[in-house]
């Protein structure tokens, strides 16, 4: 059991590779549909590794792991658990091994402590915890929508049945609207329900039919289904960080997924993004359950946002034959995995080795192996080695790297802006990308080679061209392809930099140091036009973190006339990290916001405070409001918005401080809309926010005047409600032929336990 354990461990492992490998090449080549059917491949694979473990063949491979010692070595002789291969006594004298039970556990375990036992026993407990938790959550979510009501509405039965039809939905859709204010959410694999919050019904008609495309896009991709596989595969592998890491991405990709069909049907894509803000700001107290698919989550928000107004964004399906030949591709990549049976040989080969089997089962009729006999050398092992002792990996000079170690791919396409091309440059560990104008690239090539660029476009052909810095030069070779181009290139430092760097006291930058350099062309001339602002020439650390972070010449230029000669980098450097640029402090100045220091500049842009944020507030009247106001009402979701609504509601000169408390306590102008509705205007703020605190909503008021209590005192609106005082239970009195009770005599007889039913009258 304990090596059936740590089998599934290492094979899950490969498998959850595998999967990442195909997110990382799918990540900007395929949609975010085909990622997910990725991911949903792996959480499958996962809960069938066991019986495929069980039922496949066992294929043996043999790894060699050296020893660090003869102690060592001998150590591992005396404990190996168990050998794969007959041990030949003739051999190697070895002290006796401990003998094992079927469970894979040693004898003597059964007389102490056993670690192995009571890591077992906590994981199995783990297993029956989480299974249990999630049966909770599916209970919790069956008794809400059991107290839910269906929707008759035509105009919203007309949405669903529009909506099906559009994203291919064959079976029937329930619709069913609550009392609570929960986020809309879909829940259920064999009968698909879409459950909508009481407010709901004063959505204007785009917010429906968002709302409703959304969540049909759960049940066209049988989103439930997979969250409730991958709630299973968490359950089963909780010790495992690779299995939840899995299942956030799994969700990740299936928002971002329905996010692209309802772009795809003909939604706009700005009108989109912001019911999903509004949904999100209105529903953060009341998410949808745990086990259900709600519509806005805040945890992954502002990705989906930046994905939603991507123009360029892949938005596609997975068709029926490309999952279906993902499906046979997966199966055959699981299938070797399952039947990996790994044998690491451990020792050298001058001195005893010990084969330990580290997999399910082990298969008597492998090969035997003798323990104490060093493993034959194949002819490939020998050539291998052989090149590996002509060849190394990295030629180093004392910290010179060569060239070799700065490769990598180029991209170069058409940019938003005419006339103007994104250059990205990528490595395995990074990527750096920039806006620059088509004419560099004009007529550049070879002997040999075609032009990049000629009369402004971009032709087909091979290229070939040198960009060369101050710290180093970059070679690119590729082929553009349908005004596109890419390929590879390597940097080359200039031996010489170093040297002309340590004449400005900067320090000597290593290769890789020149490299990050180079990328920015910061050089000699940067040294110069920094100095000339007044700044202190930097180390070569900080140079090369403004090099990495962005501050370009022209950027402390344009800071340092906007006033912002800083002395130092580090200040710009944060600046520029926070996404401080001249075009924010200008549109802040525009907007009435100036003389602001590099801390206050950093805190507004942080926290979402941008010029049309500070041009919407100043427009309503808080021209006076601090940094500290200003952050603190966007902190709470104070937003133009927000207030115009509340003013239209005949709230004029709200102080700032006082929208803050309202939209803390969830008074919107769609709750002050529907006070006003059932006959309660002109609510003074504070009894606004107290009707609010206690449960007194628009329905709820609404009821209690079509039972005969219009005009009710908001205080005695608030008794009503505290104690428990709601229209059913005024609907079960007057049945009984109470009569129209005052307010007190209602509360009097709730408090006295008086349920109003006709069983307890007797």
């Amino acid at each position: 059991m304990t090596m059936l354990a740590v089998d599934l461990v290492i094979k899950g492992s490969l498998v959850l590779a595998v999967a990442a490998l195909a997110d990382v090449w799918l990540r900007r080549r395929a949609s975010a549909a085909s990622r997910h059917f990725a991911w949903t491949m792996a959480i499958a694979a996962l809960l069938a590794l066991p019986v495929a473990i069980a039922a496949l063949p066992n294929w043996s491979i043999t790894v060699s792991i050296p020893s660090s010692s003869p102690a060592a070595a001998s150590e591992s002789s005396n404990t190996a658990p168990v050998l794969s291969a007959p041990i030949d006594p003739g051999t190697v004298a070895i002290a006796p091994l401990t003998t094992t039970t079927r469970t894979g556990f040693p004898a003597s375990s059964r007389t102490r402590f056993n670690p192995l036992l009571f890591a077992f026993a906590l994981y199995s407990a783990g297993v029956v915890l989480l299974l249990a938790r999630l049966a909770t959550e599916h209970l919790a979510l069956s008794r809400l929508t059991a107290c839910a009501d269906d929707v008759a509405d035509p105009d919203w039965r007309a949405l669903i049945e529009a909506g099906s039809r559009r994203l291919g939905i064959g079976r029937p859709v329930r619709l069913l609207r609550s009392e609570d204010n929960v986020m809309p959410f879909t829940c259920g694999t064999l009968r698909p329900t879409v459950v909508l919050p009481e407010a709901s019904a004063r959505w204007s008609d785009e917010r429906r039919d968002a709302v409703i495309l959304h969540e049909l896009a759960h049940v066209a991709r049988a989103d439930c289904f997979v969250q409730r596989l991958a709630a299973i595969a968490c359950a089963c592998y909780w010790p495992h960080p690779g299995v939840w890491w899995a299942a956030r991405r799994l969700r990740a990709e299936r928002e971002f997924a329905c996010d692209d069909r309802v772009l795809s049907s003909g939604t706009a894509a700005r009108e989109y993004a912001a019911h999903l803000l509004e949904i999100a700001h209105a529903f953060r107290g009341t998410p949808a359950p745990a086990t259900a698919l709600g519509m806005a989550r805040a945890t992954q928000l502002e990705h989906r946002l930046l994905a939603v107004i991507d123009d360029g964004r892949n938005r596609g399906t997975l068709a029926r034959r490309a999952r279906i030949a993902a499906a046979v591709i997966g199966s055959a990549l699981l299938l070797p995995i399952a039947s990996l049976d790994a044998n690491v040989v451990r020792g050298e080969s001058d001195r005893p080795t010990a084969v330990v089997h580290i997999g399910s089962t082990a298969d008597p009729s492998a090969p035997v192996a003798r323990v104490g006999a060093p493993a034959p050398a194949r002819a490939t092992d020998v050539r291998e080695a052989a090149s590996a002792s002509r060849e190394t990996p990295q030629d180093r000079s004392g910290d010179r790297v060569t060239s070799d170690d700065f490769s990598g791919t180029w991209e170069l396409r058409p940019a938003r802006e005419p006339g103007m091309v994104y250059v990205s440059l990528r490595t395995a560990h990074s990527q750096n990308g920039t806006t620059v104008p088509l004419s560099r690239f004009e007529g550049l090539n070879e002997p040999g080679m075609t032009a990049a660029v000629r009369d402004g476009r971009i032709v087909d052909g091979t290229v070939r061209f040198a960009s060369r810095r101050d710290a180093g030069t970059f070679n690119f070779d590729g082929v553009c392809r349908n005004q596109m181009c890419g390929g590879t290139y390597t940097f080359v430092p200039d031996p010489a930099f170093p040297s002309r760097l340590a004449k400005y006291g900067v320090g000597v930058p290593t290769a890789s140091e020149q490299y990050a350099l180079a990328m920015q062309d910061v050089g000699v001339a940067y040294l110069e036009g920094i100095k000339a602002e007044g700044y202190a020439v930097p180390d070569v650390r900080t140079l090369v973190r403004a090099a990495q972070h962005g501050v370009s010449l022209d950027y402390v230029k344009a800071m340092a006339s906007l006033g912002y000669r800083l002395d130092t980098l580090d200040p710009l450097i944060r600046m520029r990290d926070h996404g401080v640029d001249p075009n924010y402090v200008q549109g802040l100045s525009a907007a009435g916001i100036s003389k602001l220091d590099a801390d206050e500049l950093v805190r507004l842009r942080d926290h979402g405070v941008d010029p049309p944020y500070v041009t919407g507030m100043h427009d309503l009247g808080y021209r006076t409001a601090s940094v500290t106001e200003l952050v603190t009402a966007r902190d709470h979701g104070v937003d133009p918005q927000f207030a115009r609504g509340i003013t239209g509601r005949g709230y004029k000169d709200v102080a700032l401080d006082l929208l803050i408390k309202m939209r803390d306590h969830g008074v919107d102008p769609e709750y002050v809309r529907g006070l006003a509705d059932a006959g309660y205007k002109d609510v003074p703020i504070e009894s606004l926010i107290r009707l609010r605190d206690h449960g007194v909503d628009p329905r709820y008021a609404r009821d209690l005047a079509s039972l005969g209590y219009k005009d009710v005192p908001i205080e005695s609106l608030i008794r009503l409600r505290d104690h428990g005082v709601d229209p059913d239970y005024i609907r079960r009195l007057q049945s009984q032929g109470t009569g129209h009770l005052g307010v007190d005599d209602l509360i009097r007889r709730r408090d006295h336990g008086d349920d109003g039913r006709k069983d307890q009258q007797v």
